[in-house]
């Protein structure tokens, strides 16, 4: 049984357990670009493709008064949301998408590995990469990685920490 002053500590303890969770869960993202002076709006008009997307499958259930109901969810499916959100983010960014590779600057690939469905958070994955190549060359000018820091992060906070360092260097 806890007296009056262990459980203020206690209370105490949560909001500090709060935002360590908060942070361990977010991607950290690291880059290399091929030139610092570089900057991605030289290189606007882009293709983006999703080159590898790994997942699992995860049944999700649920009934009510006796009437049941089921999903199947894919984690290749939410690949390719996570390509279509990058799309969305690189857009608000200034990017304009081509729909031929000719027409474009650079060839954006976006690599997801290992998506999984954790009942707690959502949909996890354990790293992102986004490479940016000239096309004319296919030199890499820019490379992007997205980890978890302790906890695995989500594809959402995956996707938009990539984003912002992407606009960064933009």
């Amino acid at each position: 049984m806890l007296n009056y002053k262990e459980g203020k500590m206690s209370m105490k303890l949560i909001p500090s357990l709060l935002i360590f969770f908060l942070i361990s869960c977010s991607a950290s993202v690291k880059y290399q670009l091929a030139d610092p002076d570089l900057r991605l709006r030289n290189y606007n008009n882009i293709v983006l493709n999703l080159v590898t997307s790994s997942g699992s499958l995860s049944l999700s259930t649920a009934s009510l008064g006796g009437i049941g109901g089921a999903q199947l969810m894919s984690g290749n499916e939410q690949g390719k949301l996570a390509l279509e959100s990058l799309q969305f983010e690189l857009m608000s960014i200034g990017f304009n998408f081509v729909s031929e590779e000719n027409e474009a600057d650079a060839i954006v690939e976006f690599f997801i590995g290992q998506i999984r469905y954790d009942p707690l958070a959502g949909w996890i994955a354990d790293k992102a990469l986004v490479k940016f190549k000239e096309r004319s060359s296919g030199r890499i000018i820019a490379f992007f990685q997205a980890k978890g820091q302790a906890i695995t992060p989500t594809v959402d906070n995956i996707v938009g920490n990539l984003s912002k360092k992407i606009k960064k260097v933009y």
